[in-house]
């Protein structure tokens, strides 16, 4: 690994990897789980752009282990030009 550089040679950032801007999403293969305390989860996925409390956990897995279903993600000029906006 080198610095400056993401660790995955199919993926940018782990931004181009977990989200999907156009649609303003998480993909389907992304395992997402927000918490403040142990049994009070919060609906990230469902709303991605809601305010998170002080002291919240997240834990976010790429390309979760029970995914029945993976879609593809977006190009990464799509994802910049979608930044740039």
């Amino acid at each position: 690994m080198s610095w400056g550089k993401f660790s995955s040679e199919d993926y940018h950032s782990l931004l181009h990897w977990i989200y999907n801007p156009v649609e303003e999403r998480f993909y389907k293969q992304v395992s997402l789980i927000a918490y403040t305390k142990p049994g009070e989860f919060l609906n990230v996925r469902k709303y991605p752009k809601r305010e998170l409390p002080e002291g919240v956990i997240i834990n976010i897995t790429p390309e979760g282990p029970c995914i029945s279903e993976a879609e593809e993600v977006i190009k990464f000029d799509v994802l910049w030009k979608k930044k740039q906006i």
